[in-house]
């Protein structure tokens, strides 16, 4: 029909689908694909062995060539996020994995670079799992129970029986 639907703009800026890419965002106008009237996308095809990646590079030697990355492993059915020059977090068909490359729970979190493990934090409150294993709440803490009336309230279904301790 005589239209194109790939352009190369004198910048080097490419359009799929667009002829004016540099109309988009400067951060992230180098490559657009769409026209924005439907669903877009984009596939990368790799065989079943192989790996499919996008990598973030600020530099061209070493650890700068890889930065931060996207990585589907074929192989193992896994996707890896990594930021830092370094794998950060993979999810399979097991689970989230923050720390460990073989995921055998929902969540796996597996740390050595820090005392804190994980903090999960809401609306003001924490609660945070150290290297050691220890739990530390701000606030509350209920077992068998979702409204804790004391320091450490523990409810079985028959009885309740509520802690509280003092401290310097």
């Amino acid at each position: 029909d005589g239209t194109s639907s790939f352009y190369i703009e004198d910048g080097g800026h490419v359009g799929i689908g667009t002829n004016n890419p540099d109309a988009f965002s400067s951060s992230a106008n180098r490559l657009v694909i769409g026209d924005g009237a439907g669903s877009e996308g984009m596939t990368i095809y790799s065989d079943t062995s192989s790996n499919g990646a996008i990598y973030f590079a600020d530099g061209t030697a070493g650890s700068e060539t890889y930065r931060g990355w996207v990585e589907y492993r074929h192989a193992n059915d896994r996707l890896d996020l990594g930021a830092g020059a370094g794998r950060r977090m993979v999810i399979d068909g097991n689970g989230v994995g923050i720390g460990t490359y073989t995921v055998t729970a929902r969540l796996e979190v597996t740390g050595t670079a820090s005392s804190k493990i994980a903090v999960f934090k809401n609306n003001g409150k924490q609660v945070e799992i150290n290297d050691d294993a220890d739990l530390f709440v701000d606030g509350d803490v209920g077992i068998g129970t979702t409204t804790p009336s004391g320091e450490l309230h523990v409810y079985n279904g028959a009885s309740s029986q509520t802690f509280s301790t003092q401290g310097d």
